[in-house]
């Protein structure tokens, strides 16, 4: 689990930095500097886990296919290089899921001694490994995921930059509402967790309905149906993505 863990930081991180929240590399600089944040993260873990050949191995692999992951995203991509990007994503994580978790070595006792007598008591009665792949699974499910989500869209032809302007804060409220799913689930309140899918969809509901105007070919501020079917599309199709990725990560974060 420690090298399962050491891989989602390294990943997240490193769409962290190479495109931010949103998770879109503008330039190939912020590439290279994902790239770098992501071996840094792997050789560390290196550093504490053991300086195996294996695990050198795989921290090259990983940085190296998360390079990949970025650069088909780079600045506007077409469709096409959208929906490479879109596969290779599940490709990287699946690689990861069989792969990595056969690294080398354990959390030294040092460090797993310092982390069970933390004082917050969440944190003394888990494993250090096991708090480590939290740590990864919310950055993963931050710009890593809003990248995800951005190239699916892309692929599947929805204008997504126009829909994002009128249906602000998606990024924002899309981060957030994974990480309260997940926390709700790994908790066992999966039913809270639904509540929280059918509050975004009510909230959501009237911004979607004030922009239709009184025909049906003609939207309320000028803007087409067509602008309006984006406009679905990209909330529907976004949220289902956004919460199917929850839900995966707290499967993860359960077993």
């Amino acid at each position: 689990m420690i090298g399962l863990a050491l891989a989602l930081l390294a990943l997240g991180l490193s769409d962290l930095v190479a495109g931010g929240i949103s998770g879109q590399p503008r330039k190939a600089s912020r590439v290279a500097a994902g790239a770098i944040t992501s071996a840094l993260v792997l050789l560390t873990g290196c550093l504490v886990i053991g300086w195996t050949a294996r695990n050198l191995l795989l921290a090259g692999a990983m940085t190296a296919a998360t390079s990949v992951w970025q650069i088909l995203r780079v600045a506007a991509p077409t469709e096409r290089r959208a929906a490479c990007a879109a596969a290779s994503l599940p490709v990287l994580m699946t690689a990861v899921l069989i792969v990595v978790p056969s690294v080398d070595g354990v959390l030294p006792q040092r460090v797993a001694a310092w982390v069970s007598t933390h004082p917050l008591r969440f944190i003394a009665a888990s494993r250090p490994s096991s708090l480590l792949l939290g740590a990864g699974l919310l950055l993963v499910l931050t710009a890593t995921t809003n990248g995800f989500i951005r190239a699916v869209l892309r692929a599947s032809g929805t204008r997504f930059e126009n829909s994002g302007e009128r249906l602000r804060g998606g990024r924002i409220i899309g981060v957030l509402e994974r990480w309260l799913i997940l926390a709700l689930i790994v908790g066992q309140s999966p039913t809270a967790a639904a509540l929280v899918v059918s509050a975004k969809s009510l909230v959501r509901f009237p911004e979607i309905n004030r922009a239709v105007g009184p025909t049906t070919n003609e939207a309320s501020d000028g803007v087409s149906s067509e602008e309006i079917g984006y406009v679905t599309e990209y909330f529907l199709l976004g949220s289902l993505l956004s919460w199917g990725a929850a839900i995966v990560a707290a499967f993860l974060l359960a077993t």
